[in-house]
Order: structure tokens, then C-alpha cells, then sequence
């Protein structure tokens, strides 16, 4: 849904941090903080602005 998101690469960070943790680096982990995680919290506030909090599901999502 959102192509600009390089969604490949938070998944692979999220396996990361489940099984090789010891691995990281502090500098990915302050990187993905600062740089990449603002603007996708930004374009999902967005999105669910778009949905009445009192919605249960997202039916309008066209999909």
C-alpha cells in the first residue's frame, strides 16, 4: 500500500532482530529510528485518519 516504504528491508530487519540480534549494528537500528521510521508513522497516520476510530475494520480498504 505504500510502495515508497522499502518493505522488504523492515522485514529482513525484523528477522534480524528475532534471531541475530548479537549481529546488529547501532548504527542500523539509530539510522531505521531517525530516517526511515518518521515518515512511515507520517504516512500511516494518514492513512488511518482516512478511518473513524470507532471503525472496527478498515472496509473501505481497496485492496
Amino acid at each position: 500500500m505504500f510502495p515508497a516504504h522499502d518493505w522488504l528491508a523492515i522485514r529482513n530487519l525484523g528477522d534480524v532482530l528475532r534471531h541475530d540480534y548479537h549481529g546488529v549494528l547501532d548504527s542500523v537500528i539509530w539510522a531505521t529510528l531517525i530516517l526511515r521510521l518518521p515518515p512511515l508513522l507520517q504516512d500511516l497516520e494518514g492513512f488511518l485518519a482516512m478511518y473513524p476510530e470507532e471503525q472496527e475494520t478498515l472496509s473501505r480498504l481497496n485492496v
